[in-house]
């Protein structure tokens, strides 16, 4: 089975940023990406967004895991439903307009 950490990347992340959000996205990814060789990246923008949705960072994991589930995982889901993408392909995690969008690049 694929590691997450080989499917899943943070451009121009910190490395402790990097290990702090991937440990949280968990194996859910690795299992919608796997199957089909995809890669997600998530770029900076979207990474700071996305750690900025934590609005009680001292509460340890679990908001965060929350706010993965809500704004990376099922959207995530969602995109590859809608959009198939192919084989080896880099599915990429940005901001638009403020929000959080996928696109295969």
């Amino acid at each position: 089975q694929m590691c997450i950490r080989d499917s899943l990347s943070f451009a121009g992340a910190e490395v402790g940023h990097q290990a702090v959000a991937v440990d949280e996205v968990g194996a859910e990814e690795a299992e919608l990406l796997a199957p089909r060789r995809l890669r997600l990246e998530v770029d900076e923008a979207a990474r700071g967004w996305l750690l900025a949705q934590n609005e009680h960072p001292e509460w340890g994991a679990r908001p965060l895991r929350r706010i993965l589930q809500k704004h990376l995982r099922e959207p995530l889901a969602d995109y590859l439903l809608a959009h198939d993408p192919p084989p080896d392909a880099v599915v990429r995690m940005r901001l638009q307009n403020g929000r959080p969008v996928f696109s295969v690049g």
